[in-house]
């Protein structure tokens, strides 16, 4: 299959936190992630539909990410980061 990503993703393995544009937030790990998004494996599905805004936290720094929802497979969610 050819790879039409244009940032490949390398494999990584971090807990993380994602909060919701309400304010609801829910543990998660990182799948894989790239200069421009990465793959989530979260419990919850529900808490990521319907809203606007995402922002993904990794456990341990203080790095944040603005985030949409580009896909949703089980549960699974790819992200793109924004800005």
């Amino acid at each position: 299959m050819e790879e039409r990503r244009q940032h490949l993703r390398s494999t990584v393995i971090k807990g993380a936190t994602l909060s919701n544009d309400l304010g609801d937030s829910r543990p998660c790990v990182v799948m894989n992630q790239s200069e421009t998004g990465a793959k989530v494996q979260i419990d919850a599905l529900d808490f990521i539909m319907g809203s606007s805004s995402i922002m993904l936290k990794f456990t341990g720094c203080d790095l944040i990410h603005n985030c949409r929802c580009v896909r949703l497979h089980e549960n699974i969610v790819g992200l793109e980061f924004m800005g």
